[in-house]
């Protein structure tokens, strides 16, 4: 989603892909200076190709399988380089390495964890009713995970072409445009008893689950 231009601010609107070579992190201290490059960072350099602004945060992803195949892992993410996005120019990424210890320790505290990739998909298509699909993705599914994951301008022009309620994109703009489209769950309790119940663990059975939604699927997620 970079800046495609190194004289203009213009983001692309189609996701790029860029491969990548390595470099020693001693190159890349040659370059911009041992003070600023640390055991936490790693370096590619590449002779027409860089990452640029708008590019923060991206993954950076190899192979681990044969010919650097499947499956993909992640072993880091942009950080920062030149302001001109020039080829030949070292840019520095997170060693995700690293911070492996920390990432496990933060996503292991999480009460509210998606156990299937499909969750997203089955929260878009109302499956969340259904105490099953509920409790293995309870963050998909959360009441109070109520969120556009696109920009909201993005999802205004979608929702005024008619695709939340298209039978072709519906799903699609479910997971993406979820508050614009009017696909949030309620979050109420209709019973006095919810807080206890789902503090007793009785989430799990769908008539509970049912009428105790704020108290059997909120995650803590800020509504938004």
């Amino acid at each position: 989603w970079t800046n495609y231009s190194t004289t203009g601010s213009t983001s692309s609107i189609l996701l790029y892909v860029a491969g990548l070579f390595l470099i020693p992190r001693s190159e890349c201290a040659s370059f911009w200076g041992s003070d600023k490059i640390t055991d936490n960072m790693i370096c590619h350099k590449t002779a027409n190709k860089n990452t640029c602004g708008g590019d923060s945060g991206g993954p950076v992803i190899t192979g681990s399988g044969n010919s650097n195949g499947p499956p993909y892992v992640q072993i880091g993410i942009v950080s920062w380089g030149s302001s001109t996005c020039d080829a030949y120019i070292p840019k520095v990424f997170a060693d995700v390495a690293k911070f492996r210890d920390w990432i496990d320790t933060t996503i292991s505290k999480s009460s509210c964890p998606d156990r299937s990739s499909t969750c997203l998909k089955l929260a878009a298509q109302g499956k969340c009713k259904k105490a099953k699909v509920f409790n293995k993705c309870k963050a998909s599914c959360a009441c109070d995970n109520c969120r556009d994951l696109w920009s909201e301008s993005q999802c205004l022009a979608e929702a005024a072409k008619g695709r939340c309620k298209s039978k072709k994109y519906k799903v699609k703009m479910g997971i993406n445009c979820k508050k614009t489209c009017n696909k949030c769950r309620g979050c109420n309790d209709n019973s006095s008893q919810c807080p206890s119940l789902a503090a007793a663990g009785k989430c799990r059975k769908g008539k509970v689950l049912k009428k105790c939604q704020k108290s059997c699927s909120g995650c803590g997620f800020p509504r938004g």
